[in-house]
């Protein structure tokens, strides 16, 4: 069963979207050669995910997913020591991280339904409709050039 990409299993609990995620949508969108070059790079059997949290996480068990779970919070930004140290070290690791305070942040105002309900809309090409992610330039399924990556 496919999983509508607006649920809530594809919102991280630190505020990443794993729509737009090259492993997530590499897997969602068949790209098995993509894949297989990344398990290649890091010296891995095998790169696979379902989203930030579900069983299937790339990461396996995520430092801040385990910390929500024990402190009982849904995202890191419902946590009396939010932002945390770690989750300011993790934002500057990659550049598709930078955005994760915002992304709590509107979490915050308009919920996550609504969040990710607007991420699912910014990350699609804007000529055929397609999704795409965070390190895109081209859209995988037309070849248009994306200009927002």
């Amino acid at each position: 069963m496919i999983v509508k990409e607006t649920s809530k299993i594809f919102a991280g609990v630190c505020g990443l979207y794993c729509g737009n995620c090259p492993i997530f949508r590499a897997r969602r969108d068949g790209h098995v050669e993509f894949l297989e070059f990344l398990a290649n790079t890091i010296g891995v059997d095998e790169v696979s995910c379902d989203g930030c949290r579900s069983e299937n996480c790339w990461s396996g068990d995520c430092y801040f997913k385990k910390c929500a779970r024990e402190r009982g919070v849904d995202f890191c930004s419902e946590c009396p020591d939010y932002p945390c140290p770690q989750l300011l070290e993790f934002s500057e690791m990659a550049s598709h991280r930078r955005v994760i305070l915002e992304n709590l942040e509107k979490i915050r105002e308009v919920g996550w339904r609504r969040w990710i309900e607007e991420e699912d809309r910014k990350w699609r090409c804007p000529f055929c409709g397609s999704k795409v992610s965070f390190y895109n330039v081209k859209c995988p399924s037309c070849g248009a050039k994306l200009e927002r990556v």
